[in-house]
């Protein structure tokens, strides 16, 4: 089950692969008990209710229209749009590394022209952006470490 493993229950889950791409692990993903699951794919879920939205732009940061989610390569991008979209003000991407041999890794200077955009974006607003990855290739995004969010929280 999703929510053991992972070791907490998420209030909402953003899909943006296709299931084919998780394998084994799209059973538990499907039967995920969110109460609401975002993905711009028509999925079929047991539990958690689907919000599907269009894709906006890949790289944008042009948040005007409010019923679409701007997109990279990776969903790391579209989850933060999600979180701007619901209001976040503090944002933390963890497990995004690009590290090794990572699938995505010729993309990088891409991809971290989009972040760029992002970053900037969230700065001139006033939302905090920050990479708890503990290694990470994404270079322009502030890093932090999780001890940050304990100091936070006391």
């Amino acid at each position: 089950d999703i929510e053991v493993r992972a070791g907490f229950a998420p209030d909402y889950l953003l899909i943006a692969n296709q299931p084919s791409d998780f394998g084994p692990r799209w059973a538990a993903i499907a039967r995920n008990r969110s109460p609401y699951t975002f993905s711009h794919l028509a999925l079929t879920l047991e539990h958690s209710r689907l919000v599907q939205f269009p894709l906006g732009e890949r790289g944008a940061t042009e948040f005007s229209d409010r019923s679409r989610l701007n997109y990279s390569r990776d969903s790391a991008f579209i989850a933060v749009c999600l979180a701007l979209h619901l209001g976040a003000r503090k944002i933390g991407l963890l497990g995004v590394d690009f590290a090794g041999a990572h699938e995505l890794r010729a993309e990088l200077p891409t991809i971290e022209e989009h972040y760029l955009r992002l970053g900037r974006w969230c700065a001139r607003h006033g939302v905090e952006l920050v990479n708890f990855s503990p290694q990470s290739s994404l270079s322009v995004v502030r890093r932090g470490r999780i001890s940050e969010l304990k100091e936070r929280r006391s």
